[in-house]
């Protein structure tokens, strides 16, 4: 085959996985059955693929822009990686979409790449990309950095025609204190036309004008500023974006600069599809953090959930989960930080792990907010979704290690198995196993947080191995920024988990 057929196999292949991958029949199912794992979040293609497709969406391509775009590739394995780099902007004001930009790479074992989008592209309001890679075992970030700070997060495995986005906040005036930017990212040679239905504090917006039917051309990148656009203006928006034809990314970079109150920048994916039960690792709140939960229900029906808070320390005294009714189509916001029945947690400083699942059977979506207040230790924003599916090998990319607070968070959902963890660290085009980390045991249920700087310095990968499936997050902590995100599975290793009498099917 030639050379050049590569990159539309590596298409083709990808988007007949994501079909599969995005198949969700949203039903409960008993504990004797095997249950169907369905992915939202990304995946990292095991190391034998013939081949695997990334997709960062989500910043900047301006000098000095608010969320200046690089992508990260990381060659996981023992083998030379090679693949392309193909990066797109969005249509300026006056003149042409410019052309998208190529170019090849080539990673030998364990090494890394960054690449900046302006220096491809050149200026543009909006840059996004995608990686192509011959092979598997290929770890893709991407970075976003302005005036306001440095946010990371993984990018997309797949695209889809459904994304979700429960986390936002807009406001208005000529410089606001809050804008949240959503991204379109249509790589593909046909265009695509989309729906964006938004949930704000005061119940369900539907579809403003600007959003039905929004047309995201082929081989394009449209954002929207949705303050901006008078779309919305709320202290919370969620956004449920469904496609009437072809398949798009989403991602929402968050903007936060209101003094003493909140600074920052955070950018994640949306999500790809609901799921009845979702896991958040890497919870504290006190000494100036401030966490906050949004459930959203993309259902017809009211969805009753709860959110269990599972404090590290087990001696700690049991909390009552929370109990929460999210209406169709809309959603919750829970401030865990303010919240009475976690002051004990809230002065002590003390660490949990968040389990959020639907009591009825709904499929719901989650995601969390950390915020740390200007003058506290490790000030900044961060944006994480939930996690759904367990996996014995994930993947975390992390930078800022030497930070006290940086920190990687193991979590064993499962309540009946033990879990034995072994992590290994790729620095430096090198591998090695820190050997205090080697053989490290997880209860059922148990959680355990792991400082960054007792695995290396400065920026690395993580790899963890388990003997069942584990969930882990990771959480980089800046002179002045702070960003939380889930760690990747591998794509073949993923596994449901047990809560309690529940079987969780993996989304």
């Amino acid at each position: 085959m030639k050379a050049a057929r590569w990159p539309a196999l590596i298409v083709i292949i990808s988007l007949l996985v994501a079909a599969f991958l995005f198949v969700d029949d949203h039903s409960a199912t008993p504990k004797s059955l095997a249950p169907k794992v369905v992915v939202a979040g990304p995946t990292v293609a095991k190391a034998d693929s013939m081949s695997s497709l990334w997709f960062c969406n989500g910043g900047t391509a301006l000098d000095n822009g608010v969320a200046d775009h690089q992508v990260v590739v990381v060659n996981t394995t023992a083998e030379v990686r090679s693949g392309t780099i193909t990066v797109y902007a969005s249509k300026p004001t006056t003149g042409a979409r410019p052309e998208p930009v190529r170019k090849t790479w080539t990673l030998a074992p364990y090494a890394r790449s960054d690449y900046r989008l302006a220096t491809l592209i050149g200026q543009a309001a909006y840059a996004s990309a995608t990686v192509e890679v011959a092979g598997g075992g290929v770890l893709v970030e991407h970075r976003i950095s302005g005036p306001l700070g440095v946010d990371r997060a993984p990018c997309s495995s797949s695209a889809s025609g459904t994304w979700y986005v429960p986390i936002g906040t807009t406001n208005t005036g000529e410089s606001p204190v809050a804008r949240e930017l959503l991204v379109f990212f249509n790589p593909f040679p046909g265009d695509s036309v989309v729906d964006v239905e938004f949930s704000t504090d005061t119940g369900f917006r539907g579809a403003p004008e600007l959003f039905k039917g929004l047309v995201v051309p082929g081989g394009s990148v449209v954002g929207v500023d949705l303050a901006k656009a008078g779309v919305a203006v709320s202290a919370e928006i969620a956004a449920a974006v469904t496609a009437r034809s072809g398949r798009v990314v989403v991602d929402r970079v968050q903007v936060y600069d209101d003094g003493q109150a909140r600074r920052g920048i955070a950018v994640s994916s949306g999500l790809g599809a609901p799921a009845p039960a979702w896991v958040f690792a890497a919870g504290r709140v006190g000494n100036g953090r401030q966490e906050r939960l949004v459930v959203y229900n993309p259902g017809n029906v009211r969805a009753e959930v709860d959110v269990e808070v599972r404090p590290q320390d087990t001696d700690s005294r049991a909390v009552e989960p929370f109990q929460l009714t999210v209406q169709p189509r809309q959603h919750t916001q829970l401030d865990l930080h303010t919240a009475p029945r976690l002051a004990a947690l809230v002065a002590a400083g003390s660490e949990f792990a968040l389990v959020v699942r639907s009591v009825d059977g709904s499929s719901i979506v989650a995601e969390r907010q950390v915020l740390v207040t200007p003058g506290s230790p490790g000030p900044g924003v961060g944006v994480s979704t939930g996690t759904a599916v367990a996996a014995t090998r994930l993947f975390a990319d992390v930078a800022d290690a030497d930070q006290p607070s940086s920190a990687l968070v193991l979590l064993n959902p499962n309540v009946e198995t033990i879990a034995r963890i072994k992590l290994t660290v790729i620095a430096n085009g090198a591998v090695s196993s820190p050997a205090k980390y080697t053989s490290i045991e997880l209860a059922p249920g148990a959680r355990r947080s792991i400082s960054l700087r007792e695995l290396g310095q400065g920026t690395f990968t993580v790899i963890v191995d388990a003997s069942s499936g584990v969930v882990a997050e990771r959480e980089l902590v800046g002179a002045n920024d702070r960003s939380v995100a889930p760690a990747v599975p591998d794509s073949a290793s993923l596994a449901p988990f047990v809560l309690g009498g529940l079987v969780a099917l993996g989304s």
